[in-house]
């Protein structure tokens, strides 16, 4: 059986440093011994109460997340903060995290390329503001607004759709996991006809409107839960002694 320090330095090659976001915080977030052996390996989006609920259940020794569990720094560790209490948790139950975020996002084969993949995009390549390159952009047959809404709806599994669309047909397709509001304008400019991304604000969907490019909020979970087949698909070709299981639980944000 693989060590947690083993799978930990296979993602650090795979997900290198140099590729993460300077505010950003992922890596190895929670561990007591390194050297501890690891037979089953929970993937998720988050790490929460329920996934950690999740991975005792299944006996995993190892949580793998696209979102840090400690993005800001901590001054300290009790039970009054939230985070501190599911490290707390994890201590107690023997469980490890590993978070890969921004760079998961950037990878070759991470999450936006693995967005592009499933809408069937051509000619990829990556785009982003000045300095980042997350994002990815192609093409598609050129096809009505409303049918490409259907395709995302049906892809991702998202039941509401939230968009602005000054463009009764789309061809050319930016793609970006998660939170969107400052890419938008890259999009634009790179000659996107849509972007899809998890979530905006309200005046990031109004300025895109604007600029006379349709964009739509998928779902932050939605648009990211692509991670486990990421990951899955790392370990199993890396560790294949491993039991890999991907998180069933459903998105924590409803709609009614």
């Amino acid at each position: 059986m693989p060590s947690i320090a083993e799978i930990y330095a296979h993602f650090e090659r795979r997900l290198p440093l140099c590729d993460r976001m300077p505010w950003d915080n992922d890596g190895l977030m929670v561990c007591a011994d390194l050297s501890a052996p690891v037979d089953t390996v929970l993937t998720a989006v988050d790490v929460t109460p329920q996934t950690i609920a999740k991975a005792k259940e299944c006996g995993a020794q190892l949580l793998l997340t696209h979102h840090p569990l400690l993005f800001h720094p901590a001054k300290s560790i009790t039970p009054q903060s939230v985070a501190s209490r599911q490290v707390i948790a994890l201590l107690e139950a023997g469980i490890s995290v590993l978070s890969y975020h921004t760079r998961l996002d950037a990878a070759a084969g991470g999450i936006n390329d693995l967005l592009a993949q499933r809408l069937g995009l051509d000619a990829v390549r990556a785009f982003g503001p000045e300095g980042e390159t997350l994002g990815r952009i192609g093409s598609v047959k050129e096809m009505p607004f409303s049918a490409f809404c259907t395709q995302v709806k049906k892809v991702f599994g998202t039941a509401v759709l939230r968009y602005v669309a000054p463009r009764a047909h789309v061809a050319r397709v930016a793609v970006l996991g998660g939170s969107g509001k400052d890419f938008f304008a890259a999009a634009a400019a790179a000659g996107a006809d849509v972007f899809l991304t998890g979530e905006m604000s309200y005046d990031a969907m109004l300025d895109a409107q604007a600029l006379g490019m349709n964009a739509v909020e998928a779902g932050h979970f939605e648009t990211e839960r692509v991670c486990c087949a990421f990951f899955e698909k790392e370990l199993r070709a890396a560790f294949p002694q491993l039991r890999v299981i991907a998180s069933d639980l459903p998105a924590p944000l409803c709609f009614c």
